[in-house]
């Protein structure tokens, strides 16, 4: 045996475990970075205080509701906003079921288009004939 028969097979074996050394503090650095992404998530996922002070100033000047907007004013105006739409909606299914009845159709296919309830289309019914 020669001297390079007997050293490639100990570097080998030296390197064995500095390999293995390697591989388990990539793993634990992969994990501490993936811990500290996950924490900047949260943090970023939940807007502070005066970041959400700062949103409602902006939302409620958009909104015409002047400098002193807050988070209570700006829910209130939405508040009003979605009553109006809502009605907004419903009395246009009202006018296309009142319609529909006009021209005949069934009270199934009327609800089945509008969502008006039956006891609604009774009382499309009766202004149909007025």
């Amino acid at each position: 045996m020669t001297y390079s028969d007997l050293v490639l097979p100990g570097l080998a074996m030296l390197c064995l475990p500095a390999l293995a050394l390697l591989i388990a503090l990539s793993l634990r650095q992969s994990r501490a970075i993936g811990a500290l992404r996950h924490q900047l998530r949260h943090q970023q996922a939940r807007p502070g205080e005066p970041d959400l002070d700062v949103i409602a100033q902006k939302l409620g000047a958009r909104l015409g509701l002047g400098d002193g907007a807050s988070l209570g004013t700006l829910s209130d105006r939405m508040d009003e906003m979605r009553r109006d739409f809502d009605w907004l909606v419903s009395d246009r299914m009202i006018e296309q079921a009142v319609d529909m009845a006009r021209l005949g159709q069934s009270a199934e296919s009327i609800a089945q288009t509008t969502g008006v309830s039956g006891a609604e289309l009774d009382a499309i019914r009766k202004l149909r004939r007025h």
